[in-house]
């Protein structure tokens, strides 16, 4: 198995410690999951069951960490032949090919006689730490989504990154609230897009066959749900049955071997900085601080009207004094939005801009038919290509790294199972180099204006002096309420402004209670 970020190299090159945090409704399969993983490592692993949820009750109710060890081996099944014959290994891409009908099918990967399970050891030596974040069902939030993800988060600050997201999809219909809470996490944390593989679990393999026509139906439609919900339709999905109560060879090794493929993806993949994240408002904050910004853009405006009330003289200095006054404000304001939106972006952290899999099962006809992938040339530099391969061979690659294009073609090398799994990354400062020179060409503006500004005010004051307790406090008001727009206008939030927001409960109940709480929590910061 490789990774290649230009060209070729070897997982084991890759750090070994990796985080994976694991999202889903209550009763999809995450702490059963993380048992299957354990036992995955080690075969001789004893389930505890104490920690796997039944029914509809969940046994997780905060954020858990698992650690398991494994130098990531597979697994083969083997046939016991006739005695003095070697024990011939077992094709399972070739058993799980589109042939044969559905009966016979079942039967196949239901034997039991004369097979056996084989752990296979890996070519590499390197032994990987996975710790698994198991977290609460996103159906238990009731419509408290940002609390949920808040709690989360809380309990993931301490790390340093987080590697693979896996957001485990149950076998039922997708609820509205689970809707909700997963666009939530999307909206609150856009990074998680290049971590994220989908897991549907307590799948029957039986149902895999082509003539189980509603099956596919049915999870094509839970792909395109999804994909809604991303945004983008490449995400990963990977098909699982974490069955402890089968002794059935064949289904044994299709579930391992679809754990060592999911956990493949963890040190392959760019790593998030959690400790590094800003957060983005979901719709529901937006929603809020559209409420905010009209509230404070009507209270500006009644301070205009206010020295509108002034007799002629008066109100023409007031005027002229407040209008000099709120323009060094909003230059101040718009000076600090720049270079906050400048320290942010203008980095060269990798985003994630393109991702595909070839994932091909064994097939006796065109075993060596090229296959292709590319990236169209656009106005993005690629920093990074990631490859993940095995059981393909490279026939030609070009474009890539520090070009605008990629495309490769490539053709499975054996009778096993054959995957490329492609990423490209560029840099944020790249991603968003025309809103960065924007600011950046503005800012240089403004180290002219604000200077203008302040003397303009300053030649008013010495001539107007005398008329300044007058607008004093409509000034500091004015500057209050810019503060407020200020914040109200950030598409991100400091995670501690986040959490200070959740323990107001300002997410939680009527929009209009939300909001005099938003305005709370921001009115504390600005004062």
């Amino acid at each position: 198995m490789t990774r290649t970020p230009s060209s070729k190299s070897h997982l084991a090159d890759f750090p070994i410690a990796c985080n994976v945090l694991l999202i889903g409704e209550t009763q999809a399969g995450k702490s059963t999951f993380v048992e299957a993983v354990r036992q995955y490592a080690n075969l001789n692993h004893v389930i505890d069951r104490t920690r796997i949820g039944h029914g509809n009750v969940s046994f997780t109710t905060e954020v858990t960490c698992t650690r398991v060890e494994t130098d990531l081996p597979s697994y083969e099944v083997t046939e016991d032949l006739e005695e003095y014959l070697q024990p011939e290994v077992i094709n399972i891409d070739s058993l799980l090919d589109e042939k044969g009908d559905w009966e016979d099918y079942q039967e196949r990967i239901n034997r039991r006689r004369d097979l056996r399970l084989k752990h296979v050891a890996p070519d590499s030596s390197a032994v990987y730490h996975f710790n698994l974040f198991d977290t609460p069902g996103l159906n238990d939030t009731n419509g408290e989504d940002e609390t949920h993800v808040n709690t989360i988060f809380r309990a993931l600050r301490t790390l340093d990154q987080i590697h693979l997201v896996l957001v485990m999809v149950g076998p039922s219909a997708f609820t509205s609230g689970f809707r909700a809470a997963l666009k939530c996490y999307i909206d609150v944390f856009p990074e998680f897009q290049g971590a994220i593989a989908f897991v549907h679990t307590k799948i029957d393999y039986a149902d895999l066959h082509p003539d189980r026509k509603d099956f596919h139906s049915m999870f094509q439609e839970k792909k395109e749900i999804l994909h809604t919900i991303m945004g983008r339709g490449s995400c990963q999905h990977f098909m699982i049955n974490c069955d402890f109560e089968s002794t059935k060879p064949i289904r044994a090794n299709i579930t391992l071997n679809t754990i060592r493929q999911i956990l493949s993806l963890a040190p392959y993949n760019e790593p998030i900085a959690i400790n590094k994240l800003s957060l983005h408002k979901t719709e529901r904050m937006l929603v809020l601080d559209r409420i905010i910004i009209n509230k404070y853009t009507a209270m500006i405006d009644a301070i205009v009207q206010t020295l509108g009330t002034k007799n002629v003289l008066q109100s023409s200095v007031l005027r002229q004094s407040y209008e000099l006054k709120k323009l060094l404000n909003n230059l101040r304001a718009e000076k600090l939005e720049g270079e906050q939106f400048i320290a942010e972006h203008d980095t060269q952290n990798l985003v994630m801009i393109y991702e595909n899999r070839f994932d091909e099962h064994w097939r006796l006809i065109h075993v060596n038919r090229p296959h292709s992938m590319a990236f169209p040339s656009q106005h993005l530099t690629i920093r990074k290509v990631m490859l993940l391969q095995e059981f393909t061979e490279i026939s030609s690659e070009k474009g890539g790294k520090d070009h605008a294009f990629w495309t490769i073609d490539f053709k499975r090398a054996s009778y096993k199972n054959g995957v490329l799994h492609a990423k490209l990354y560029t840099t944020s400062a790249d991603k968003y180099r025309w809103a960065i020179s924007t600011r950046k060409t503005r800012a240089v503006c403004l180290e002219s204006e604000i200077p203008e500004a302040e003397d303009s005010l300053k030649r008013h004051n010495e001539l107007y002096g005398s008329q300044q307790e007058d607008i004093d406090q409509l000034i500091k008001q004015n500057s209050l309420y810019t503060q407020m727009l200020s914040l109200a206008r950030k598409d991100r939030l400091h995670p501690d402004i986040f959490a200070q927001m959740v323990d107001q409960r300002a997410y939680i109940g009527e929009v209009d209670e939300n909001a005099l709480s938003v305005e709370r929590v921001y009115l504390q910061i600005v004062q």
